[in-house]
């Protein structure tokens, strides 16, 4: 009889622990993921775009302004300022990419920093999804608490051969909105470390887009706040080509 009771007693316990994530459940889960942000599927109507944010360094109290332009299939423009005293323009047209400062001069993408700008660009792709964008996925079957909240951790891993670190998503197992994002990123001051949480989602041109993120990094506290977005702007390829 013990025997009988401490068999009934492990498929018990079993049973009230998490389900493996498989391929199938994960697919799944990426797709609803996918849903959840662009639930009357706009995206794929989506060519061009420009972000405009206020980033406030709460650390020092220094005020930046950034605009990012989108070009399918993967051309990039990105312009940070601190008004009056810097200002940062990287272009990248596909293939190479070159970083002009107001203060340190030009300097041209190479090596990881490259790989890192080239994996950035293919992120920002409108219809691509985190299958599209790693080359594997793991979802973990232990969920994580952060801010008094449950969240399913999700790890993404890109090809060895990039170089590139995994990132780490903690997605809300309700909304299915992406929260956390925890990441390494290889840049020309090192690798830096950076954790981002969105505070804010808002529906704008018919995606569930984030307009308040705060992002930790290099002991600083920053909080980027959204201030608009066009989408399908015409720009001519010259515009993402950096020329002397």
């Amino acid at each position: 009889m013990k025997k009988i009771i401490f068999v009934l007693l492990t498929l018990f316990t079993a049973s009230m622990l998490p389900a493996a994530w498989d391929a199938q459940k994960t697919d799944a889960f990426i797709q609803d993921m996918v849903r959840a942000i662009d639930p009357d599927g706009n995206c794929k109507n989506i060519k061009s775009f420009e972000i405009a944010n206020e980033c406030m360094i709460q650390t020092i109290n220094i005020k930046m302004q950034s605009q990012l332009y989108y070009k399918i299939p993967g051309k990039m423009k990105n312009i940070v300022s601190i008004p009056g005293m810097q200002t940062t323009t990287i272009y990248f047209d596909g293939q190479k990419g070159v970083k002009v400062d107001s203060l340190a001069g030009i300097t041209p993408l190479e090596g990881k920093v490259l790989e890192e700008t080239k994996f950035m660009v293919m992120e920002m792709h409108p219809v691509k999804n985190l299958r599209d964008i790693f080359d594997k996925i793991e979802i973990e079957d232990k969920s994580e608490i952060r801010d008094g909240k449950e969240y399913i951790v999700v790890n993404c891993y890109t090809k060895p051969e990039t170089g590139l670190f995994p990132k780490k998503y903690l997605v809300d197992p309700v909304t299915k909105y992406i929260i956390y994002s925890i990441s390494k990123t290889n840049t020309e001051m090192g690798i830096i470390e950076s954790t981002s949480r969105v505070l804010e989602y808002k529906k704008i041109h018919g995606l569930v887009t984030a307009v308040k993120v705060e992002q930790n990094m290099m002991n600083m506290k920053i909080i980027n706040t959204l201030k608009y977005i066009n989408i399908n702007t015409e720009y001519p390829d010259s515009f993402f080509e950096y020329k002397e």
